[in-house]
């Protein structure tokens, strides 16, 4: 084992931390979901992290390099933000927006960690430029999520049990006969 020099040490910190950061935030959004795909894709995402973590962990053991988590204050900063912008608008596009922005944050700070440390050792650098790879899939996964035809508001799972468990009672006489005259008034 050997000491990383500064640039190094501080390129693999700022990386840890991103994706640290990233996972946080997709902890903190996820179980606003409601949406199944759109669940499932945050999950991928987060998951897809977890290599990259792996590697900057042994990188930190086998260069000594100090990795430090996020503070508590950051976290509670984060989960905060994330709360306060969905308090309103848990659809989709608002979801994916979110992390669009968490996304290219994250990227930009990854650029310029790279370019400050390009000097670094280039296994860091190489590390660096797979979370940035990383961070430009993810957003790209969720743009479809923007989309009109992708954003429609989706009801937690016990109001959709709830809604298909009254379609599937039978309506009396009057019921029928009220929903079919105030339906032929409707334009679809």
């Amino acid at each position: 084992m050997k000491k990383a020099n500064k640039i190094s040490s501080d390129m693999l910190i700022a990386i840890y931390q991103n994706l640290l950061t990233a996972r946080q935030s997709i902890s903190n959004v996820i179980e606003k979901v409601h949406d199944s795909k759109l669940k499932k894709e945050l999950q991928r995402q987060y998951d897809s992290y977890t290599p990259i973590k792996e590697q900057c962990e042994k990188y930190a053991q086998d260069y000594l390099v100090d990795i430090i988590d996020n503070s508590f204050f950051e976290k509670a900063r984060m989960w905060m933000s994330v709360n306060m912008s969905i308090l309103l608008d848990k659809s989709n596009r608002k979801i994916a927006s979110i992390c669009i922005i968490g996304n290219t944050m994250g990227l930009i700070d990854l650029i310029c960690v790279m370019s400050d440390c390009s000097k670094g050792k280039q296994e860091f650098l190489h590390l660096a430029n797979e979370l940035k790879e990383l961070e430009i899939v993810n957003t790209e996964a969720l743009k479809p999520y923007l989309l009109k035809e992708n954003n429609k508001p989706q009801k937690p799972a016990e109001l959709k049990a709830q809604n298909s468990e009254n379609q599937t009672k039978p309506k009396d006489k009057k019921q029928e006969n009220n929903s079919s005259e105030s339906n032929e008034d409707i334009d679809l």
